[in-house]
């Protein structure tokens, strides 16, 4: 998979679900559990912000800093999201749970895509 293909279905998650925390946001807190409106605004806008990065690198030459930049932000998404199920915050409903362990899985694919692309930088 070519990683303007990857930074671009990253970009795409990332539109959808900044466009659901911003616009929908009490719909999304129910469904989720208890997470302050407020801050899955904040996020959301920050995935929006994410998407347009992510949407103006796949038209650019791959760059090592720049996938390890989204490598890494994916990473602390997933991480993010398994913390606070496990410890029982803001993400307490199991459709919020399947919910969301569904797209950190995702967004660790995509993330481990670019890391390896990277990786493959400096020893190609």
């Amino acid at each position: 998979m070519s990683i303007p293909t990857v930074a671009r279905m990253n970009a795409a998650s990332c539109l959808i679900f900044g466009a659901l925390f911003v616009i929908a946001t009490d719909s999304v807190v129910r469904f989720v559990g208890n997470p302050p409106g407020i801050v899955l605004r904040i996020v959301g806008f920050g995935l929006l912000c994410n998407a347009l990065c992510l949407l103006w690198s796949a038209t650019r030459s791959a760059e090592r800093t720049s996938l390890l930049f989204f490598a890494y932000g994916d990473g602390a998404w997933v991480a993010a999201t398994v913390g606070l199920i496990a410890t029982g915050t803001w993400i307490t409903t199991g459709p919020g749970i399947t919910a969301s362990l569904s797209v950190a899985a995702f967004v660790g694919f995509v993330g481990l895509l670019q890391w390896r692309a990277a990786r493959r930088m400096v020893t190609a």
